[in-house]
């Protein structure tokens, strides 16, 4: 039995008999509204497809699903699903709040709409497959009938794959500025500069990584200073450095006071934001620390260095280095068309003068 009736002038009441008997209802702000659910609720109930109306949140669900559900992980992947979850509740609050059965595709998207306006893409699209599994494992289980993250997208922007690459004159002007003023932050951008290394990983590094003639990346800092796993097992790894560079790494490893490479006055690691900050300060909010791994990368590619020594430098795979790290300039394309073209501009010439 179900019926649909008006409890005010902009209410309206649906009700249904579900299979355990009870009695579930909504209220609507529109009648048609009330009749649509009504009639998915009954199509589920003929279907087999019904679900028990539950109480349990979105933010209760997915601590569940990745205490109980994702277990066999690494521990840098433990870590980040905790800064997602953490990240939701911060910015997205009304959809962390739902209940799971309440949860519809325009709730969700509002929520990723708020998130990419205040995080990087790439922790957005992190963000999101973490939503997706776990809403996937709750239609599995038949806490919900369908997953509401289907068919959510993420909105582009200029910074979505992975930084903004810096044009050579940019970034030897930047260097210069960094090299003009010694510091534990300063440095600390040199080296990711000409390194590729993430922010975390040059944090965590301690005067016994300098050594055999280059640096040994072995662990990261979390955002408050702990050290970690790095991002994945490709990450520890070992990077040459050789020249005025390997002389400025030695000489802060030799007058490190605590064991930390990067060291604010009081003789801690230095900050999750303090080189963000710095840069921005240095370049008008124009460039990230992200950006300078960003350009690493590019900049090797186009000059043709060894994509699979190049993954090793960086601790990521070929295929990621191609998808997101590597920019495209107009230069670019018009040298590949040059260098595609100039066979056949050869073999005319070479006809001309026979």
């Amino acid at each position: 039995m179900s019926s649909v009736w008006k409890v005010s002038d902009r209410k309206w009441r649906a009700q249904y008999t579900a299979p355990d008997g009870s009695r579930p209802s909504r209220t609507f702000a529109r009648r048609a509204d009330a009749l649509e659910w009504l009639a998915e609720m009954e199509g589920a109930v003929r279907s087999g497809g019904w679900v028990a109306p539950s109480d349990m949140t979105l933010g209760e669900w997915l601590e569940e699903f990745v205490a109980v559900y994702r277990t066999n992980i690494a521990q840098a992947t433990r870590q980040s699903y905790s800064y997602t979850l953490q990240r939701l509740a911060r910015y997205a609050p009304d959809l962390v709040s739902l209940k799971v059965q309440d949860i519809g595709q325009p709730a969700v998207q509002r929520a990723l709409n708020t998130l990419r306006e205040k995080l990087h893409s790439r922790t957005v699209e992190i963000t999101r497959t973490l939503l997706n599994m776990a809403m996937k494992k709750a239609v599995e289980l038949n806490m919900i009938q369908k997953n509401p993250v289907t068919g959510t997208t993420i909105q582009k922007s200029d910074r979505q794959h992975g930084g903004k690459y810096i044009p050579s004159q940019d970034l030897a002007d930047l260097i210069e500025k960094l090299r003009s003023k010694p510091g534990p932050v300063n440095d600390m951008l040199v080296l990711i500069a000409h390194t590729g290394l993430r922010t975390q990983e040059a944090r965590a590094l301690r005067a016994e990584d300098i050594r055999d003639g280059g640096i040994h990346i072995r662990a990261a800092l979390d955002p408050a200073g702990n050290r970690k796993a790095t991002k994945t097992e490709a990450s520890v790894r070992f990077v040459p450095v050789s020249g005025w560079l390997m002389d400025m790494l030695l000489e802060r490893s030799r007058t490190s006071l605590n064991g930390l490479l990067f060291c604010n006055y009081k003789g801690q690691a230095l900050g999750k934001y303090s080189a963000r900050t710095a840069l921005y300060r240095m370049t008008g909010g124009q460039y990230s620390p992200h950006d300078l791994r960003h350009t690493f990368v590019t900049n090797a590619v186009k000059n043709g260095v060894n994509l699979r020594a190049l993954a090793d430098i960086v601790g990521d795979r070929v295929e990621t280095l191609l998808s997101v790290y590597t920019h495209v300039t107009d230069d670019d394309r018009r040298r590949a068309v040059e260098l595609a073209i100039r066979p056949v501009e050869d073999n005319i010439l070479r006809f001309k003068v026979k």
